[in-house]
């Protein structure tokens, strides 16, 4: 998934880097792990204040499971989401994000045995490749939700939320707009219906 290019000096709200989720497979007498399931691999994209961020795609594809990783309702495979960093850590963010795609256009995952193998390889490619995401990890222990004690997460609880809503019911609304927007003249008793709905066309118009 590309990134989102959110113009600069919006607040930061929450960047996911790198979301992977795998289901195992297991199968056999002794219901082995026999493969995976890559439910969500690789998800990587910004929100900023103000901003609304669609996931488009077919029914299975892991739209639903990108937003239960990003709230921590599951346990990711890998990555992180970082919830309202300070701006010069998001700042940071992006520019290891940058780096690292220049180092490895086709993924860290490529290097992967390099990066595990000690920090002995004369690679450039790979000693930097491992600089950067030795400091991701450092921002990850302070920012990261899947680094925070259960207790933390609980108090995160009221500012994370996750709606789940239907495209087909988006079809057939229970409310039009008009009626959700003038719900609060009406339990004011402000004016009469049409009074209210030419209210609300006011409204609508100069915004």
């Amino acid at each position: 998934m590309a990134d989102s290019l959110a113009p600069p000096g919006k607040e930061m709200l929450m960047v996911a880097w790198q979301l992977r989720k795998y289901f195992p497979l297991r199968g056999g007498v002794l219901s082995s792990h026999i493969g995976d399931v890559r439910a969500v691999d690789g998800v990587s994209f910004d929100l900023r204040r103000g901003e609304t961020v669609g996931l488009v795609g077919e029914s299975g594809c892991g739209k639903t499971t990108v937003g239960r990783l990003m709230l921590r309702l599951i346990e990711p495979s890998g990555g992180h989401t970082f919830f309202q960093p300070p701006p010069e850590v998001a700042r940071r963010l992006t520019e290891i994000r940058d780096e690292l795609r220049k180092l490895n256009p086709l993924g860290t995952e490529t290097l992967a045995p390099a990066l595990k193998a000690g920090a002995g390889s004369t690679d450039p490619t790979v000693r930097a490749s491992r600089a950067l995401l030795k400091e991701l990890d450092q921002f990850a222990d302070q920012y990261s939700l899947y680094r925070l004690s259960p207790a933390k997460m609980r108090k995160l609880r009221g500012k994370l939320q996750i709606v789940f809503q239907d495209p087909f019911s988006s079809l057939s609304p229970r409310m039009l707009v008009r009626d959700i927007v003038s719900e609060p003249l009406t339990i004011h008793h402000w004016g009469n219906r049409k009074q209210r709905y030419e209210r609300v066309a006011e409204l609508l118009t100069s915004v």
